[in-house]
């Protein structure tokens, strides 16, 4: 088995993110609780509380923690120093964010969100864009089914997004007014559900499934199986991934299905996600 679990009794984490400034990897629970763990000891902390459900985490060049949180229906900012939590988004005007799923910059400073829409199969999932001085606006409604996890490319061109309900991965560009263009796929997965994404420093991209217990490799070879565990002992509905340590050289999987985040061995180093000032 090439993974292990590396930090135990966390209320069934869903976001993982790495903050390369205080080195230390965040993560968020069921329960609101905003958490950071010191990758040499796995001594946590404790940085903030929504008072909600935590899901996607992304960071800006500040340390400042953006979240995903899916019983206030908001996109919040935690203050890394204080605890102290605002509302980012409530979603556009014309359209209230149903489910705030995952967060990702790009490097012109705007912030994507997914909302999965009202339910697994309904098909009326979107893209949210927020701007710095946090006006929202619809993005995209092309990725309408459930999507999920995202990941902005090195470029900035183009933003890759999991729709779960109709499993694979699409990719939209980027224009020059943030809004994002026809979607095109990247790969079909049936018979999974995937859930999250990373990109490794060759290109290729890290695809977490939130089943089966399974995170894919996808590279210009097709896809590979990563890592993957059939009795859900170290991977237990894997939902989010990242690169964390000095060199990106380790990969953190959350797991919303138990109570810890696990680590896939041996990986290629990852590519640094963008981070913004803001």
């Amino acid at each position: 088995m090439n993974v292990e679990i590396i930090a135990n009794g966390i209320d069934h984490p869903e976001g993982v993110a790495w903050d390369p400034v205080r080195e230390r990897l965040i993560c968020g629970t069921e329960s609101g609780e905003v958490l950071a763990f010191d990758p040499q000891t796995w001594e946590r902390q404790v940085l903030a509380d929504t008072g909600g459900f935590v899901l996607g985490i992304a960071l800006d060049a500040r340390g400042v923690i953006y979240v995903c949180d899916m019983a206030r229906k908001a996109v919040l900012a935690c203050d890394p120093d204080d605890g102290g939590v605002s509302v980012v988004s409530t979603g556009a005007p014309e359209r209230p964010i149903l489910v705030p799923n995952f967060p990702a910059f790009h490097p012109d400073g705007i912030l994507y969100v997914s909302d999965s829409g009202s339910s697994w199969d309904a098909g009326d999932g979107l893209l949210f864009g927020i701007r710095g001085d946090n006006t929202t606006f619809v993005a995209s409604e092309a990725p309408s089914a459930f999507p999920n996890g995202l990941a902005v490319d090195g470029s900035g061109s183009f933003l890759y997004v999991v729709e779960t309900a109709d499993p694979g991965v699409c990719r939209l560009p980027v224009q020059e007014d943030g809004t994002l263009g026809p979607p095109e796929d990247v790969v079909r997965m049936p018979g999974t559900a995937p859930d999250g994404l990373a990109f490794a420093a060759d290109g290729s991209l890290i695809i977490s499934c939130y089943r089966p217990d399974r995170v894919y490799r996808l590279s210009e070879d097709g896809l590979s199986i990563l890592a993957d565990d059939p009795q859900g002992r170290f991977l237990a509905a894997p939902t989010n991934v990242c690169y964390f340590g000095p060199q990106l050289e380790r990969l953190a999987v959350a797991n919303i299905g138990a109570w810890f985040i696990s680590e896939v061995l041996d990986v290629t180093p990852g590519l640094e996600v963008h981070r913004p000032a803001r």
